[in-house]
């Protein structure tokens, strides 16, 4: 199919270019948990929203929405399928609101599976790229690659009656691997224990999209083709991967990606990497985190660390996560007293190294070039540093401005608090 490989230029140099992101890492990687009926589910949520006219959930009206009588598996993804599409946002573990994006579907005649289409199509920032849509393309891709989207059996059982030839088996495997990377978890191609139905559940979603169609059988296994819809939509995402792809570094920020504060990555040009200056993250995390441990609880902070805010001055190791100052975090910690600076309740616990358990968030973030430094910190329980990230309530920083401002004044930090008053660009 090497024409189609051609006419799809963008989209396959990404993928080779890109793999280990694309494929390999655990945030992007073609996901088969997926709900067969995604619209269904849109539609269930509009359907409660319209009823209620709330977008606040808990988990309950999570329960209720769904009709489901727990959070298991399938309600999980689920909700994972609504955040990828920008309709749900989770706030915290009991806590969920529905977004600006989602009222507006809600409240307008369009059909979920017409929103699923115009996602796909405006999808052209690597912010956007999810599970959902990796699998979505892989499946098109297998389309376009091999002539043919084979439905695998769901169990290992069947995959063997179907292709008896262990051969046959593994050149399936090997091929599924090639395109979705995806060959079971702790398995190597060849193992001969797993089906490789890596599309099995977005093949009713792309059936229902009008997007695939009947091939007939192929070794006793169910095939489909790709639709004149397909093609057409393929084109646009191929157009979407050039403008998506074409900033080499961002893409790069992505390889190694550590879920943990947003604020902590940062993209850096003419990144090292020889082997030498490669480090493991967590002995980097561990290491931070004792050491602000002691700082705590000894009171043994270096103060000339704690105005040190410039992006020159600053350490950065690898995976594009800059290094923070453990006295910074401390001095931070112990002004708050074992209280989050947001929503003035005690840290939910004390950590493994019997300290208070409170998060430093940053005001300007480090992503952004933030300072990290004493007049941009702030420390908060988990729940309000989750709340800043993903909703960064203009009430809420301009809240926290002042509780850093009174500190300061409170401290007696003159140098301090000019340079708070810089930052954020306060003329008296």
């Amino acid at each position: 199919m090497q024409p189609y490989k051609n006419r799809y230029s963008y989209i396959e140099n990404a993928y080779i270019k890109y793999r280990s992101v694309l494929l390999e890492n655990d945030k992007y990687r073609p996901c088969k948990s997926i709900t067969r009926d995604i619209f269904s589910t849109i539609d269930k949520f509009r359907n409660y929203y319209l009823l209620n006219n709330n977008v606040n959930l808990t988990a309950n009206d999570i329960l209720n929405c769904l009709n489901a009588r727990e959070l298991n598996d399938t309600t999980n993804t689920n909700i994972r399928v609504m955040r990828e599409l920008g309709l749900l946002i989770i706030i915290c573990k009991n806590s969920y609101v529905l977004t600006e994006e989602f009222v507006n579907l809600a409240n307008s005649n369009m059909l979920s599976k017409n929103y699923f289409l115009d996602f796909i199509r405006k999808c052209d920032n690597i912010s956007n790229y999810c599970m959902l849509f990796n699998t979505l393309i892989c499946t098109l891709r297998e389309g376009y690659l091999t002539g043919n989207i084979i439905s695998f059996p769901e169990s290992i059982d069947d995959f063997r009656r179907a292709v008896p030839n262990i051969d046959d088996r593994n050149k399936y495997c090997k091929m599924v691997n090639d395109i979705y990377g995806f060959h079971g978890r702790n398995r190597t191609i060849d193992s001969d224990s797993y089906t490789p139905n890596a599309n099995y559940r977005i093949l009713t979603v792309l059936k229902t999209l009008n997007l695939i169609e009947d091939n007939g059988t192929f070794d006793n296994m169910r095939c489909y083709k790709l639709t004149t819809d397909a093609f057409s939509l393929l084109d646009t995402i191929n157009l979407n991967f050039k403008v998506m792809f074409k900033n080499s570094s961002e893409i790069e920020a992505i390889i190694g990606e550590i879920d943990i504060c947003d604020d902590d990555s940062i993209i850096c040009d003419n990144f090292p990497l020889d082997q030498e200056k490669i480090v493991d993250i967590n002995e980097v995390d561990d290491e931070f985190n004792s050491d602000v441990a002691d700082k705590i609880k000894n009171k043994n902070i270096n103060k000339n660390n704690l105005l040190n805010d410039t992006v020159e001055n600053s350490t950065y190791v690898y995976v594009k996560r800059r290094k923070r100052s453990s006295d910074v975090t401390s001095h931070t910690r112990i002004r708050a007293n074992g209280i989050c600076d947001l929503c003035g309740n005690k840290a939910p616990f004390d950590d493994k190294y019997g300290v208070p358990y409170l998060e430093t968030h940053h005001l300007v973030t480090l992503a952004s070039n933030g300072p990290d430094a004493i007049f941009n910190t702030v420390a908060l329980c988990p729940n309000c540093h989750r709340k800043m990230h993903s909703l960064d309530l203009v009430d809420d920083r301009e809240f926290l401005k002042k509780v850093i401002y009174n500190y300061l004044l409170n401290d007696e930090e003159k140098e301090a608090l000019e340079k708070f008053e810089k930052l954020f660009n306060i003329t008296k």
